[in-house]
């Protein structure tokens, strides 16, 4: 998957719907030498003990063994 990391926030061109929007903006977050992360030890619930990635943790919880308790 590629990412245009180009700034268009000055673009007039927002022909994109809102979740085309949101996931762009959830692949900017993730994307990067640093990307955001949460601490998998106070989310417990059989999540791994140590930082998680949002794009590892998105993956977790779309899988079918996530229940609704996470």
């Amino acid at each position: 998957m590629t990412i245009d990391l180009q700034d268009s926030t000055a673009s007039t061109n927002f022909s994109q719907n809102a979740l085309s929007a949101a996931n762009r903006a959830f692949q900017l977050l993730i994307t990067g030498p640093s990307p955001l992360s949460v601490d998998g030890h106070s989310i417990a619930h059989g999540v791994p003990s140590r930082p998680i990635d949002l794009g590892e943790l998105k993956e977790l919880l779309l899988t079918p063994q996530a229940g609704d308790e996470l």
